[in-house]
């Protein structure tokens, strides 16, 4: 008998392990491969009242690197060149990982592994922190990153798509013979990546092969310039273009053809990469706006004022989230009618841009601390936590009741097999 329960638990712990694997989640910035930023799958309730539940200092401001989310730790960057894995719910430090330069860029996770561009990009065990590989490009490596099916994208000189397992390259990508400096974030959506190239052109490639099926070419200066991270979402391609003049736009184009549907102009200079949500962009500018426009046809919806903003907002169920950075308030604003729902202040600036889970947001600022808020209180905005869009999401087990159902539905499939075997 003793030796029939030793069994068993033996094969739940086997089943617990193989479903862990399986149903590894892939989450990176604005939260998925096609950087929509909605959070709505899995932000859970979000309500009208804000309350800070943690906060924890880093060694260094916190600039651009973003947090993310996944079973239930939250993994950021900081200037003092650590990535850090803190427990989500009590801000509780887990790991950090060091490396020889300031972190700009926002981690991914996939398959039990956390990934980060600092100059090379550094594969680590999501659990303990330990380096599994590193990858050194042409060129210093400071984009964001883009997971999908296995394949990690990012930008570094060229477009690289490298085996998110062991860091071997699969295929690379240059517009030009000889190297040059370029470090634009990719999306990806059906089988293409999109990004921004050095040359003033963004391009769609076959995320098989790296092979070229367009490119678009912006109202460029000839001086020099920006893309933000493109967000894809209904075949349809959003991008902010910045020459740091008049001619700075946000982009709409064709995803199959590279056609452009619409431009509109933010008003600034330095904007925000989108976020797309229920058929609006949104994108934050420095001329101290968030802008909301209709995502088919570049018209103005409403525009909300705050400080300067160039933190790219995050959607989740009826409410748009975003960071300014003069004022150093984190704001969340309905999202149909840009009307202010509450701001909480931090002690400094931001340009992080939120990540949303499970009722609460996570935010950086350049005072050091990376914020958790509990943003579920008061009256729900939407009365039902169901994704209020139909964007895509990551292959992942989108809540914590959903992890549990999957692993006892997977314990129970092993367990059956064994139980024919053992005939116990």
């Amino acid at each position: 008998m003793k030796q029939r329960w030793i069994l068993l638990i033996e094969i739940i712990l086997f089943s617990f392990l193989l479903c862990t694997i399986v149903s590894g989640q892939e989450v990176m910035f604005h939260y998925n491969a096609e950087h929509t930023g909605d959070f709505s799958p899995v932000a859970g309730t979000i309500g009208n009242t804000v309350s800070l539940n943690w906060k924890f200092e880093t060694g260094d401001g916190i600039e651009f690197s973003s947090p993310i989310v996944s079973d239930g730790i939250m993994y950021v960057g900081s200037r003092d060149g650590n990535v850090y894995a803190l427990n989500a719910s009590f801000g509780k430090q887990l790991w950090n990982f060091t490396t020889n330069n300031p972190i700009f860029s926002t981690p991914a996770v996939g398959n039990g592994i956390v990934y980060i561009a600092n100059g090379d990009v550094y594969a680590l065990n999501s659990t303990t922190g330990r380096q599994i590989w590193n990858f050194t490009g042409d060129f210093p490596v400071g984009s964001n990153l883009a997971i999908s099916k296995g394949i990690i994208y990012f930008e570094g000189g060229k477009m690289y798509a490298v085996n998110a397992t062991d860091g071997s390259i699969i295929w690379s990508f240059s517009p030009y013979d000889f190297g040059r400096q370029s470090s634009y974030s990719p999306a990806v959506a059906n089988g293409v990546v999109y990004a921004g190239f050095i040359d003033g052109n963004i391009y769609a490639l076959n995320s098989t092969t790296g092979s070229q099926i367009w490119n678009f070419t912006p109202n460029t200066c000839g001086c020099s310039f920006t893309f933000s991270t493109p967000a894809i979402v209904n075949d349809i391609v959003y991008f902010v273009y910045s020459d740091m003049s008049a001619n700075t736009r946000l982009y709409a184009l064709n995803a199959t053809t590279g056609l452009k549907i619409w431009d509109f102009y933010p008003g600034g200079y330095s904007v925000s990469s989108p976020a797309v949500s229920d058929g609006i962009v949104y994108v934050g500018s420095d001329d101290y706006n968030l802008y909301a426009v209709n995502a088919t046809k570049g018209q103005l919806l409403w525009n909300f004022t705050a400080g300067e903003i160039i933190s790219s907002p995050a959607v989740a169920n009826g409410a748009v989230f975003f960071g300014s950075m003069d004022d150093s308030k984190i704001y969340s604003v309905n999202a149909k009618t840009g009307q202010q729902i509450w701001n909480y202040s931090t002690g400094s600036g931001i340009t992080s841009s939120p990540a949303i889970a499970d009722g609460a947001l996570f935010i950086g600022s350049f005072d050091k601390n990376v914020y958790a808020l509990n943003i579920s209180g008061g009256e729900p905005l939407i009365p039902k936590t169901n994704p209020s869009s139909k964007q895509p999401s990551p292959s992942s087990k989108p809540t914590k009741s959903g992890a549990l159902l999957l692993t006892i539905v997977c314990a129970m499939i092993v367990v059956s097999f064994f139980v024919k075997k053992k005939d116990f």
